[in-house]
C-alpha cells in the first residue's frame, strides 16, 4: 500500500522580520508583538510608527529660536523627540507593507516616503510662520496702544505656534523688511516691560503713626509715555510697616491708586 504523508505549510519567515530594511527612498518601521496581548495588532503598528519616526533626524538651524535657549536639561534632546512624536500623530501618509505572523507573533512593517515628509515639514512651518507672524502684529498693536497683557498673551500664542518648527530659521516678510519671526517674538516678551514707569502723586505724603491718610495715593504707569492699561500693581512698604489697600488695575488712562489705612 503507499503511505502518503502531507507536511503542514509554514510559511517562510520574510526578510524584513530578520533584519529591518533599509532604504533611501523610504523612512522604515518594524514592530511586533505577541499574540498573548489582546490589542497585539495596534501595539505592533505602534512599535512600528515608532520605529519609522525614530529614524527621522531634526536639525537645529543656528539661526532657529531654539539656539536661544540653554540646554542644561537636555531641552533640545526632548524637543527633537516631540518633533517626532508629532509628526507620528499628523502624518497620514505611511504605507503598510506588509503583515507576517506565526502561532505567538504577529509583526508589521511600514514605510513613509522620504519627499512626502519633506513636504509636510513645508508645509507645517510655511503654517506656523504665517500664524505666529498674525499674532505677532497684533501683539504690537496690543503694545503701542498700552495693553501689555494683550500684546504678552499674543506674543506668548505666536511662540507656542513656532513650537513644532522652532528648530528652524523662520524668516517672513514684515513691510520691505525680512524677519525671522521666531527671534521676534522673542525679543518682544523680553522687552514688553522696557521703559516702564510708575509715578505717584502725590510724590510724598506726612503722617501720623497709627492713622490712616485719607487722600489715595495715585500711581500713573507709563511705557515711552503711552498709558499702560489694565496692569495691577502690589504696592509694599520699603521700609517699616503698615497696612495697604489693595491696587486696581490700570484704567485706560494708566492711573490707578493705593490708599494707606
Amino acid at each position: 500500500f503507499f503511505l502518503l504523508h502531507i507536511s503542514p505549510l509554514i510559511a517562510a519567515v520574510p526578510d524584513w522580520v530578520k533584519a529591518k530594511p533599509s532604504s533611501m527612498i523610504y523612512y522604515t518601521g518594524v514592530g511586533m508583538a505577541a499574540k498573548a496581548n489582546k490589542d497585539y495588532m495596534n501595539e505592533a503598528k505602534k512599535i512600528a510608527l515608532n520605529d519609522l519616526i525614530s529614524e527621522i533626524r531634526v536639525e537645529i538651524s543656528g539661526n532657529s529660536i531654539l539656539e536661544r535657549f540653554e540646554d542644561s536639561k537636555g531641552y533640545k534632546e526632548k524637543f527633537s523627540q516631540n518633533i517626532q512624536s508629532s509628526a507620528a500623530d499628523d502624518i497620514e501618509q505611511f504605507e503598510l507593507v506588509e503583515t507576517w505572523s506565526d502561532d505567538n507573533e504577529y509583526w508589521v512593517y511600514y514605510q513613509l516616503d522620504k519627499k512626502v515628509y519633506e513636504n509636510y515639514k513645508k508645509k507645517r512651518k510655511d503654517e506656523a510662520i504665517r500664524k505666529a507672524y498674525d499674532t505677532w502684529s497684533r501683539g504690537n498693536v496690543m503694545l503701542s496702544s498700552g495693553n501689555l497683557q494683550g500684546a504678552f498673551d499674543l506674543y506668548c500664542k505666536g511662540l507656542k505656534e513656532i513650537q513644532p518648527v522652532a528648530n528652524e530659521e523662520l524668516l517672513c516678510k514684515h513691510g520691505n523688511d525680512v524677519v525671522n519671526i521666531g527671534n521676534e517674538l522673542y525679543n518682544s516678551v523680553l522687552s514688553i516691560f522696557d521703559n516702564v514707569s510708575v509715578m505717584a502723586e502725590p510724590s510724598s505724603l506726612s503722617a501720623t503713626c497709627f492713622q490712616g491718610i485719607d487722600t489715595p495715593v495715585t500711581l500713573n504707569v507709563l511705557r515711552n509715555a503711552t498709558p499702560i492699561t489694565g496692569v495691577v500693581l502690589k504696592a509694599k512698604f520699603s521700609n517699616g510697616g503698615g497696612e495697604l489697600s489693595s491696587v486696581p488695575p490700570t484704567t485706560s488712562a494708566g492711573t490707578t491708586y493705593v490708599k494707606i489705612n
